[in-house]
């Protein structure tokens, strides 16, 4: 039985946007960009290449004493789109009496650890989160028992040439009646189509978790919160621009397929909740933001308080200075005409400190008491 696997490779996910679309290790795929020639501004236009060296079959030992499940490995691809970094596909073989020997569980692990397998000893380092898997039969008699588990989340989806797309959560199932290879690359295409979509949305929402995590942990919102919930956002209009150029433009087989994927993964509802959780985020930045503003704003108003008051006892000191600044000798009233100088003399200087700072103190309590 033959079987379509398809997985995002998670590595290029921790590199920089310039170097997306090439895995680590090994056989490096050409950028997107570098080949998609008059395509260059569609998002998802799709350059597909072999993988070299790939393995003829890998063995995948699933328990101690258990025979091994041997993976016929026809073909080994990358894809790559100018938004995506590379997703690997497989179309593989495994004997259909091995098949019966085995769980349905057992066989998605031999199968996803199988195209893992083959990407490593093709010389690439991969890290697959995870595989999606697609069962290819003629009729849908032939589906095994079990393989469609989730059969709430199976969407079908008639095929222009007559066959039938049974998309479900991890496992599908392609009844082909018949139909051409052709129409199983397209079918691949738009598995990538889905694949590219759901990680890219996957990988926003565990950034977005990132840093959420990091909010919770403290009561600022540092500069670097600022830089990375703006990347969050400017990724989800690029991430929106994709899903619009794939409802706009990819049609036929590619489209179903890929819509039918996304369908049975919940895309939307995970879309909005994303789009949701990235706002909250920024309100909760926002709000933060404000509450700082206005510590800083309260601080300020207070050492202008502080220093308005303070300007009060200068007044007093500057008087009493000025009031002492003649010769002592001199009569009071004799050079100061008003008199006022000769009074301030005549009383105790401690005397008129001790007032200026009872003013002080009774006009920061008349402050404190309007603001509150």
């Amino acid at each position: 039985m033959r079987f379509l696997l398809v997985a995002p490779d998670q590595s290029a996910h921790h590199r920089n946007a310039g170097d997306r679309g090439v895995p680590l290790g090994g056989q490096k795929p050409k950028l997107a960009v570098e080949n998609l020639g008059e395509d260059a501004t569609n998002l998802l236009a799709q350059v597909r290449a072999g993988v070299e060296n790939a393995p003829a079959r890998v063995s995948i030992r699933l328990a101690e004493g258990v025979d091994p499940v041997t993976v016929e490995v026809l073909e080994l691809n990358w894809t790559t789109t100018l938004v995506s970094g590379p997703i690997g596909s497989a179309l593989v073989e495994i004997d259909p009496e091995r098949i019966s020997s085995l769980s349905v569980g057992a066989l998605e692990t031999a199968l996803s650890r199988g195209l893992a397998e083959a990407f490593r000893q093709a010389g690439n380092d991969v890290d697959l989160p995870w595989v999606a898997r697609l069962a290819i039969v003629v009729r849908e008699e032939e589906i095994l028992e079990d393989w469609l588990r989730h059969r709430s989340r199976v969407r079908i989806r008639a095929l222009a040439s007559g066959a039938q797309l049974y998309a479900g959560w991890g496992n599908s199932a392609f009844v082909t009646q018949n139909s051409s290879s052709g129409d199983l690359r397209r079918l691949e295409a738009g598995f990538v189509d889905g694949q590219l979509l759901w990680s890219s949305l996957s990988h926003l929402s565990e950034d977005s978790t990132r840093l959420i995590l990091e909010l919770t942990n403290t009561n600022t919102a540092s500069a670097e919160h600022r830089a990375r919930v703006s990347f969050l956002s400017s990724s989800l209009v690029i991430h929106r621009l994709s899903y619009d150029e794939f409802v706009l433009d990819v049609q036929g087989d590619r489209r179903e397929t890929a819509a039918g994927l996304l369908d049975s993964w919940g895309y939307n509802t995970a879309a909005n909740r994303l789009e949701r959780r990235i706002s909250d985020i920024d309100r909760v930045l926002r709000q933060r933001s404000e509450e700082a503003d206005k510590r800083y704003k309260s601080v300020v108003e207070r050492v202008l308080e502080i220093l308005g008051l303070l300007t009060v006892l200068d007044v007093v000191i500057g008087l009493l200075g000025l009031a002492y600044s003649g010769s002592v000798e001199t009569i009071p009233g004799e050079a100061n005409p008003t008199g006022l100088l000769d009074t301030v003399r005549a009383l105790p200087a401690d005397g008129i400190l001790i007032f200026g700072f009872v003013v002080v103190i009774l006009l920061y309590g008349m402050f404190r008491l309007r603001k509150e």
